[in-house]
């Protein structure tokens, strides 16, 4: 019996989408975002902010062609990885979510594409955003849904969700995490 490994690499089209309003609820429950950025070689792929009154957030979405998995094959584990360039933080400490990406199209992303996020984790969270290393690469394992979300005819989607923002945990005047 076979035991192959496929690794995939992120498309072109994916990431960050960012919103901002004045209450948390308007922001995290909104389905378009102000802006996007899948040009960047760095992006703040998640973020919750309350700067004076204003929240922020970003969404940070990925795609994988995964076509290439035979029909008949069954996938029993896999992995997701990323890696820091940078850390912020002011008060504010939580993980890393990964989701299901339900964005429009697996080719493109745009601003529309926000409220796309699934609310199912599909791995263990990541552990404190400032407790993640800038040196090596965070892995995600998939679990059971993560798994089950995987299309072996075309495009797999995934988004990343800060902690704060996947637990609809508002943060506090003044306090940030990138």
């Amino acid at each position: 019996m076979a035991n192959p490994s496929i690794t995939q690499y992120a498309d072109a089209a994916d990431g960050q989408i960012s919103h901002s309003a004045g209450s948390w609820a308007s922001v995290r429950g909104a389905a378009t975002g102000s802006s996007r950025d899948k040009t960047s070689a760095f992006v703040n792929a998640v973020q919750v902010q309350n700067d004076t009154g204003t929240y922020y957030i970003d969404r940070y979405f990925l795609a994988f062609d995964t076509s290439a998995i035979p029909d008949g094959a069954a996938v029993i584990s896999a992995t997701l990885s990323f890696q820091l360039r940078s850390r912020v933080q002011s008060g504010v400490d939580a993980g890393v979510c990964l989701v299901e990406g339900t964005q429009a199209s697996a080719t493109d992303l745009t601003t529309a594409d926000f409220g796309s996020v699934g609310s199912t984790e599909l791995a263990t969270r990541t552990g404190n955003i400032t407790g993640l290393s800038t040196a090596n690469y965070t892995v995600f394992t998939l679990n059971a849904s993560g798994l089950a979300l995987i299309n072996k005819t075309g495009f797999t989607k995934y988004a990343l969700r800060h902690a704060r923002d996947f637990d609809n945990s508002a943060p506090t005047l003044g306090t940030y995490q990138i």
